[in-house]
């Protein structure tokens, strides 16, 4: 401990004379193939394409899709659900029927057991077992070749080596999408984007497929409705389509949510639940959670994303409701007939019109001298009318 670093070389170099190689490992550099050019591409009106529908109104069957919601929306359930439908062929959750080619399916699924979780749900569900995979990935060894966790910032050319291979997939799930970043940072726009997102797209793209990635909601109270996706702005910009998982604001039960649209369509929020479905394998009984769809939802899905509604207003909101049918049973009343009728009940709501809007409709009133608005129950008549 007598020499620096220096002195030790120095001294050896004289008793010993230099040393035959580099002392210091050098920086291996890379170079490019040669200079970056250019080329225009012609507009060519024969190579149009149609945006082509897996499930007509909410999944695009050639481009990147994005399903964010809170932990316990059901997110992964509702995804195995869709993909028994796929491989089926069975109609979609709003009645629609499944038209499309019955093409293959392959899951990165990092958060649920495949043999305990994911493959019961499916069978219960009705998937065809031939027609869905799991995608892995490798890495050869001294010893052969191992499992390892997929990286798709490496791995992503591994997903697109396979759709060329065998040319039998027609959907891609990934859930959660944070599990499979690698080296990138989920925060990072310049990292995400051009690292991962454009890469998926441009494989939906290419091999007219569906490439549906499922993430989590931030903490975020302000901005719009894109902005309470985790991560980089990336993973709702670049998606042609975002849908979003909530809880139900109509409904009691924590396990009612909704399902809707953040952009890219017009199609009806619909209403799920999550069920636990028995099921018995090797003598033991177990359970699996399933996805029972319960029609069209009027929740207004970014309401019930940005603010949640707790548990107990879910009460407040039934209340409200059941005492604002029986106001109603007899025709319109004035909104302020109405807040005067709860406040009299003791019910406590900050936003009452938003809990009777599960039941009635409002509209301005008319007439000579007539001022505000009046609620009304609809019927038949007046929704045929309406719509």
């Amino acid at each position: 401990m007598e020499y620096g670093v220096g002195d030790v070389v120095k001294r050896l170099a004289e008793e010993k004379g230099p040393y035959p190689h580099d002392i210091y490992e050098k920086k291996k550099t890379t170079t490019s193939n040669g200079a970056r050019g250019h080329r225009r591409g012609a507009a060519v009106w024969d190579e149009i394409e149609p945006k082509v529908w897996l499930w007509p109104g909410y999944l695009y069957g050639n481009h990147l899709v994005h399903l964010a919601g809170a932990s316990g929306e059901g997110k992964s359930p509702l995804t195995r659900d869709l993909i028994a439908r796929f491989t089926s062929g069975k109609d979609w959750p709003d009645g629609a029927k499944n038209t499309h080619e019955r093409r293959g399916v392959l899951l990165l699924s990092g958060e649920d057991d495949w043999n305990t979780d994911v493959l019961p749900h499916l069978k219960i569900a009705g998937a065809d077992s031939s027609k869905f995979w799991r995608f892995i990935s490798t890495q050869s060894t001294d010893g052969g070749e191992v499992d390892v966790l997929t990286r798709l910032d490496e791995d992503v050319k591994e997903l697109q080596r396979d759709l060329e291979e065998h040319g039998d997939i027609g959907l891609i799930v990934i859930d959660p999408i944070t599990n499979y970043l690698g080296r990138l940072n989920m925060n990072k726009e310049d990292e995400v984007r051009p690292g991962l997102l454009m890469p998926l797209a441009d494989l939906a793209h290419k091999h007219k497929i569906c490439s549906l990635t499922v993430g989590h909601l931030n903490k975020n109270k302000e901005g719009d409705l894109l902005d309470r996706v985790l991560g980089a702005r990336a993973f709702a910009g670049v998606a042609r389509q975002t849908l979003f998982c909530s809880k139900d604001p109509d409904e009691e039960s924590r396990f009612a949510h909704i399902m809707g649209l953040g952009r890219g369509s017009k199609a009806p929020n619909l209403k799920y639940r999550t069920v636990g479905q028995k099921f018995t394998v090797n003598g033991q009984e177990s359970e699996a959670i399933t996805i029972e769809w319960c029609g069209k939802s009027d929740a207004d899905i970014e309401g019930a994303v940005t603010s949640p509604m707790k548990q107990s207003d879910k009460s407040t909101n039934k209340q409200i409701q059941v005492l604002v049918k029986a106001l109603l049973r007899d025709g319109a009343k004035h909104s302020r007939f109405v807040e005067e009728a709860i406040k009299e009940e003791g019910i406590m709501c900050v936003n009452w019109q938003r809990a009777a809007k599960g039941v009635a409709k409002s509209r301005k009133c008319t007439g000579k001298g007539a001022t505000g608005s009046e609620w009304y129950l609809p019927t038949p008549e007046q929704a045929e009318f309406d719509k």
